[in-house]
């Protein structure tokens, strides 16, 4: 947790993204699958294997999936829209926009702050898109490049925006002269996705606010009423085996120490695919409610040095 006080800055905390420990499951693999052989035409076992993850921005192993699903929302959101609001005679590209807090500001709380920019953002035609709240910048070196150390953040806070909207170089002006919010027009990304996956990388978190917030037509409330399309589609049967169509079910994989060789590749990493079959190595896992003894599992984690070690 960081936690950054001065004359006008008091009392305000925000951490980064994977600045809490991790649950015992995190980062542990699992392994799904159907052993219905006969089916398939390679007469192999279908397998999909994955890590858990809580999901949450501030876990020190799961902060990177929160982002990249956050990212993967976010870009189909943006690109959606886009789409639909481009016509033959006009276009409509993303931008990404900067929109930096007066220094005066900087005690405001995170509410206060957020409604102030949604204003300035407004006045200045940005119509749609999401924010995303930077409590921190980094610090600058005499040659003009930036130092990539926690340690030299400073803070400054600031709102990345993706969205929409015609910057008016005259109205930026005219807004910092009587508030003294700065906007500076990145312009269009290459990457809408990587931009996302940058901004969230090192945004604020904070458990009394969410770090991603959507306004104007993409906001949650507008999306669900009138931009349905916009809306993230949910993989329909992302646990089904796309040959015979039967749900996958949890696999155990007999303890590596009784069978006297290591695990199989496929056990201890993301994967999805068909396996060669044998009963002695893998099966399914007793269902709940269910009276067999279960047999001996693997599952599998990463330690603090990186290794890969049984649970225990």
């Amino acid at each position: 947790m960081t936690t950054c006080t001065g004359s006008i800055w008091t009392g305000r905390v925000y951490d980064y993204c994977g600045s809490e420990n991790i649950t015992e499951y995190c980062g542990v693999f699992v392994s799904y699958g159907c052993l219905h052989v006969e089916g398939h035409s390679s007469n192999q076992a279908y397998v999909k294997t994955y890590a858990l993850s809580c999901f949450k921005s501030s876990c020190k192993k799961c902060w990177y999936t929160w982002s990249a699903r956050e990212a993967n929302h976010g870009t189909h959101k943006i690109q959606t829209y886009e789409k639909i609001t481009t016509t033959k005679y006009r276009k409509n590209p993303a931008k990404h926009i900067v929109v930096s807090v007066p220094k005066k500001y900087w005690d405001l709380d995170y509410k206060k702050l957020k409604k102030r920019a949604r204003d300035i953002v407004k006045t200045n035609n940005i119509e749609a898109g999401c924010m995303i709240f930077h409590p921190y910048s980094l610090m600058e070196k005499p040659n003009g490049s930036f130092i990539d150390d926690i340690q030299e953040w400073y803070y400054s806070p600031h709102f990345h925006i993706i969205g929409f909207g015609w910057i008016d170089d005259n109205i930026v002006k005219d807004t910092y002269d009587e508030t003294e919010w700065v906007i500076k027009n990145l312009g269009t990304r290459d990457s809408v996705y990587s931009t996302f996956l940058y901004q969230l990388s090192h945004c604020g978190i904070n458990e009394k606010f969410h770090s991603v917030t959507w306004f104007g037509n993409l906001s949650n409330g507008n999306v669900a009423k009138y931009r349905i399309e916009c809306k993230p589609l949910k993989d329909e049967n992302p646990m089904m085996c796309p040959e015979c169509m039967t749900s996958l079910r949890k696999l155990v994989v007999l303890d590596y120490q009784t069978l006297f060789h290591k695990p199989p590749d496929w056990s201890a990493c993301k994967f999805e695919g068909y396996v060669n079959y044998f009963s002695i190595m893998m099966r399914y896992a007793p269902e709940k409610n269910s009276t067999r003894l279960p047999a001996h599992k693997l599952s599998l984690k990463y330690n603090d040095e990186g290794v890969l070690v049984p649970c225990k």
